[in-house]
């Protein structure tokens, strides 16, 4: 899962996502290991966001084990699959009102946005 954070919360030692890109050039390569001096550069830049990877991610990146990225993608599809059947047993009592009925799908969605970057 990409976690998208301001550049005032990322820390030294994280690691990018994907590749950061500013005016049609790539600053960055993906799975870069920030350092302060990255930071700074990406403040001077004026770059507010960057896409981090989770810590799960970052034991997962290039030259890990398969298997243990499969067993991250699993303990994911885990986790998504609880998360849904919390919000479906939360709605459960409301299906016929059209309001709740909208917040259980916005909710839905914003679940299954989350975890699609997992892939």
């Amino acid at each position: 899962m990409t976690m998208m954070l301001h550049v005032r919360e990322v820390k030294p030692g994280m690691v990018l996502q994907r590749d950061l890109v500013h005016d049609g050039k790539v600053l960055l390569k993906a799975e870069s290991h920030l350092s302060e001096a990255m930071i700074s550069v990406l403040n001077l830049r004026g770059i507010t966001h960057v896409d981090i990877m989770n810590a799960a991610e970052q034991h997962a990146a290039p030259g890990a084990d398969h298997y243990y990225k499969m067993a991250i993608n699993a303990s994911a599809d885990q986790e998504y699959q609880r998360k849904k059947e919390v919000i479906n047993k939360l709605f459960s009592s409301v299906e016929d009102d059209e309001q709740m009925h909208l917040l259980k799908y916005c909710m839905v969605r914003e679940l299954e946005e989350e975890y699609s970057d997992k892939d």
